[in-house]
């Protein structure tokens, strides 16, 4: 599979999404409910990773000394990636 996930850091997982999803279009290739389900899953997972991401940030600059108050949920999400994919 093509790397699309080093486009975006935020949402690695969304951009092999779109580009599975068009291989399988123009092949006409059927995926099985499972993966399916597990994919808007992972996706959702990302969307909710990017916006630990950008809570983290926008903290930090309004001037909160304390950061990394949400960075152990972000870890358990992309150790799920990890396991799902390979990538982290």
């Amino acid at each position: 599979m093509t790397l699309t996930d080093r486009i975006d850091y935020l949402c690695p997982l969304t951009n092999n999404l779109c580009y599975a999803l068009a291989v399988e279009k123009l092949l006409g290739l059927e995926i099985p409910p499972a993966a399916q389900w597990m994919r808007v899953l992972l996706n959702e997972l990302t969307r909710i990773n990017s916006h630990l991401v950008w809570l983290g940030r926008i903290r930090w600059t309004w001037g909160h000394e304390r950061v990394p108050v949400l960075l152990p949920e972000r870890e358990d999400i992309l150790r799920i990636f990890e396991m799902f994919s390979g990538s982290g």
